[in-house]
């Protein structure tokens, strides 16, 4: 069963290729629905119940989410705080599977893990602004990747490795940029003063 969990988290992690290659909001949002998916599927084959229920929860945040420029019930403020809720309350979910009664304070630090890291998520998914939604992804997806890492989850550590590379070029590339508009205003300020 952890085999096929394996295979279908190598599926996610295809899936997820497709948001780092995509230009357009659409294409990223349903790469991401469909990568969730395959994370849903491969945490329940590789028995990671809190993983899968934080990718059902990303599931639905992801749908809403994708229509909130365009639909106003998408665009209230309540999904937030409802997603917020969720995330925190999950890790009960593990507690309960591994029983209460075997819960050590490295288990319990590890299955904190996650719910964290969903929590910098939902704020960066929730946010308009690409800059912001990747200020607040990044120390979720590092937050995951320790998880992945203690869990030993090979699809996932793959999965967050790559969502780190992306991060560090996608702020390299806003830095170039933020960089390149400076000299553009310095060189359009020089020009007007020597009008």
């Amino acid at each position: 069963m952890y085999e096929i969990g394996e295979y279908f988290g190598y599926g996610a992690v295809l899936a997820g290729l497709f948001l780092y290659v995509s230009k357009s909001r659409k294409t990223i949002s349903l790469a991401k629905i469909v990568g969730e998916c395959f994370w849903i599927i491969s945490y329940f084959f590789c028995s990671l119940y809190l993983l899968c229920a934080l990718s059902i929860i990303a599931l639905i945040r992801q749908i809403i989410f994708h229509f909130r420029t365009s639909k106003k019930w998408a665009d209230k403020k309540y999904w937030l705080y409802m997603f917020l809720a969720l995330t925190l309350v999950s890790p009960v979910i593990e507690f309960f599977i591994n029983g209460w009664a075997n819960l050590t304070l490295g288990a319990f630090v590890l299955a904190l893990l996650p719910p964290v890291g969903s929590v910098f998520n939902v704020y960066g998914y929730y946010s308009k602004s690409a800059l912001y939604a990747k200020f607040w992804i990044t120390p979720g997806v590092l937050l995951y990747l320790i998880y992945s890492i203690g869990v030993w989850n090979i699809p996932s550590m793959i999965g967050n490795i790559l969502s780190v590379i992306s991060l560090v070029i996608g702020f390299i590339n806003e830095y170039i940029k933020y960089k390149r508009n400076k000299k553009l205003e310095i060189l359009e300020k020089v020009e007007t003063e020597n009008d």
